[in-house]
Formats: structure tokens, C-alpha cells, sequence
């Protein structure tokens, strides 16, 4: 991902622009399908949005692009958690 591209998303992402970082990731996707990055990023977006399972196909499709990308296999392995969660205490008060 370019530098600019990546700085303009940061400054969308700090301004709490979702909607707008949406449109530019993917607008850069499809422009660029195998950038993982990009993937990583529009996931980060989704899962604020309470986007969950769009989040982890992002996730899962950037991980296709770039198996060695490390920030998209520990934010998996974050959601996989969540996912799984279960503490017999909550459902037996």
C-alpha cells in the first residue's frame, strides 16, 4: 500500500470517518485484490462497526494474499478468541 494511501486512512481512522475509510479501501481493492494490507485495514473498519464477520473475512482474505502478514494472524487469532469465549458462571448465575 502507498504510504499517502496508508497516512489518509490513518487521519480517516483518527477522525472516526468509517464510512469514508470503507469507500477508499475498498475502492483500493478493487483497483488492487491481492493487497493484504488493504484487507487488514478495511477489517479494522468492519470490526469497529460491529462488523464482526465481515472483519474476519477480511482478515481471512488478507492472510490468502500475504500468509506471513503477522498483524492479520494475531487480529484472527483476537476474534477467534472472542468467538469462542465461554465462562459457564455467565449462563448459570
Amino acid at each position: 500500500m502507498e504510504p499517502d494511501l496508508l497516512s489518509k486512512i490513518k487521519a480517516l481512522l483518527d477522525a472516526r470517518s468509517n464510512e469514508s475509510v470503507l469507500e477508499v479501501l475498498s475502492s483500493h481493492i478493487s483497483d488492487f485484490p491481492e493487497d493484504s494490507e488493504a484487507y487488514f485495514w478495511r477489517s479494522v473498519v468492519k470490526d469497529r462497526l460491529q462488523n464482526r464477520m465481515d472483519a474476519m473475512n477480511d482478515l481471512y482474505k488478507a492472510l490468502e494474499c500475504d500468509p506471513n502478514n503477522q498483524q492479520a494472524r494475531a487480529s484472527l487469532e483476537l476474534h477467534h478468541r472472542i468467538m469462542n469465549y465461554y465462562s459457564k458462571d455467565q449462563l448459570n448465575p
